[in-house]
């Protein structure tokens, strides 16, 4: 909103002073679950969706928030210091059985290999 002219500077900070203000006392995430989906394939199914209240989005905007995800927000999870797993996961393609399987296999694995940490005797199915 703010690169698009519609929040001034000082919303923006005002925005971020708020944002900061009420998540202070939040626990850092542990995982992170990424969908991944290309732009045009995101119009495509809001087209196909036909919400009234979607029809507006554009597909620049929606490059321009993929442009964020992909070079901010992955980019500071993914830095050294965050403790944070991140999944990344392409829905281009992947229908919603084999994704739901997919994550619930690869959270278990993390849950797993966490637990595993505190103790090495620990099975998951226990």
């Amino acid at each position: 909103m703010f690169r698009n002219g519609l929040l001034s500077h000082s919303e923006l900070e005002e925005f971020d002073l708020r944002r900061t203000e009420s998540t202070k006392n939040i626990d850092p995430v542990d995982i992170f679950i990424f969908l991944r989906a290309d732009p045009n394939t995101l119009k495509e199914r809001i087209t196909e969706r036909g919400r009234e209240m979607e029809q507006g989005i554009s597909l620049d905007y929606l490059r321009s928030l993929n442009h964020l995800y992909e070079n901010k927000l992955l980019v500071e999870l993914k830095k050294d210091e965050s403790s944070c797993k991140v999944l990344i996961y392409n829905v281009d393609t992947i229908g919603m059985d084999e994704l739901a399987a997919t994550v619930q296999k690869d959270v278990e694995k993390i849950l797993e290999d966490f637990a595993h940490r505190l103790d090495p005797n620990y099975q998951i199915n226990n």
